[in-house]
C-alpha cells in the first residue's frame, strides 16, 4: 500500500520517513471517519445503503479535568508531568514559552477576547512552537516535539474545556509544533549531525502570523442556554467541523470582541 501511494520513494526513503508516512495515513483515516458522519449535516443524504441505514456515529470524548482540590490548570499540568523547579530544563522551557506566548497574543490581539478566538488560536499555536524552541537539546528534534506535545496535551486534560474548545486547542497546538519542526534544520559535519538550527522567537511569531491570515472561522451559535439539548448539539456540531478541518489551517469559532482586524 505504501509503495502504491508513494511510488517515487525508495524502500530506504520509506524507512527514513516512516513517522511522516504514518502521520499521513492517520490524518487521512481521521478525515474519512469525520466525513463519513459529517457530510454537511445533511440528514437526507443518501449513503447508498437505503433509507433504513442508520449508522452509529463516533462519539465525542468526555470532558476531562484532572485537577485536584483547588488546583488551577497550570498547577495540575506541572503536577501531572512532574515538572518542578529542580527540573531546570523543562521548568524554564515551560514558563518562558507560556509567558512569551501570552504576552505577544495580548499585544497582537488586544481588542479580542481570550477564549476560542483568533487571539486564543494565535497563543496556542505560538506557544507550542515556543515550547519546542525553549526545550534544549543538542542535536535532536524529537525530544523537543515530545515535550511540547506532552505539555500541551496535559494542559487540555487539566483544563476541563468543553469538547469544541478542546478540539480547537489540540488542532492549533499540532500546527504550532509543525511550524517549528518545518523551520528547524540540522547542522551536519561529514554526514554527522552535531546541532540543530532552530528559529528565533521572532521568526516563529512571523510564521504563526502568516498562518493567521488564512485562519478558518467556524460559526457557533452561542445564544443557547447551557446544558440544553440545543447547546450540547451545537458543541458537537462545532467539534466535528474542527475534526474535519484542514490539518494545516488554524481554526477558531468565537468572535468575542473580534473586529476581524490584525
Amino acid at each position: 500500500m505504501v509503495k502504491r501511494d508513494f511510488p517515487t520513494l525508495s524502500e530506504k526513503q520509506i524507512a527514513i520517513n516512516s513517522e511522516e508516512i504514518d502521520s499521513y495515513y492517520s490524518r487521512n483515516l481521521n478525515d474519512m471517519v469525520a466525513s463519513r458522519y459529517l457530510i454537511e449535516f445533511d440528514v437526507d443524504y443518501d449513503y447508498g445503503g437505503g433509507s433504513d441505514y442508520n449508522p452509529t456515529p463516533p462519539r465525542m470524548p468526555d470532558i476531562t479535568d484532572l485537577k485536584q482540590g483547588d488546583e488551577d490548570t497550570e498547577a495540575c499540568t506541572l503536577r501531572e508531568l512532574s515538572i518542578d523547579w529542580w527540573d531546570v530544563k523543562r521548568y524554564v522551557a515551560y514558563y518562558k514559552a507560556g509567558a512569551y506566548a501570552k504576552w505577544h497574543a495580548a499585544l497582537s490581539y488586544y481588542s479580542i477576547g481570550k477564549a476560542n478566538t483568533k487571539r486564543d488560536a494565535f497563543r496556542h499555536t505560538f506557544w507550542n512552537g515556543l515550547l519546542a524552541n525553549h526545550y534544549y537539546t543538542m542535536s535532536a528534534k524529537k525530544p523537543r516535539l515530545d515535550f511540547a506535545k506532552d505539555v500541551a496535551d496535559m494542559n487540555e486534560k487539566c483544563g476541563g474545556n468543553e469538547q469544541d474548545s478542546s478540539a480547537m486547542d489540540y488542532h492549533n497546538n499540532a500546527i504550532g509544533r509543525k511550524i517549528w519542526d518545518d523551520d528547524t534544520t540540522y547542522q551536519t559535519f561529514s554526514g554527522v549531525t552535531y546541532n540543530i538550527r532552530n528559529p528565533s522567537n521572532s521568526r516563529l511569531k512571523s510564521l504563526v502570523k502568516e498562518k493567521m491570515y488564512n485562519i478558518l472561522y467556524i460559526y457557533k451559535n452561542e445564544n443557547f442556554n447551557k446544558n440544553t439539548p440545543e447547546y450540547l448539539a451545537e458543541i458537537e456540531r462545532v467539534y466535528w467541523l474542527i475534526k474535519k478541518a484542514d490539518k494545516n489551517r488554524l481554526v477558531y469559532f468565537s468572535v468575542n470582541n473580534d473586529d476581524y482586524g490584525y
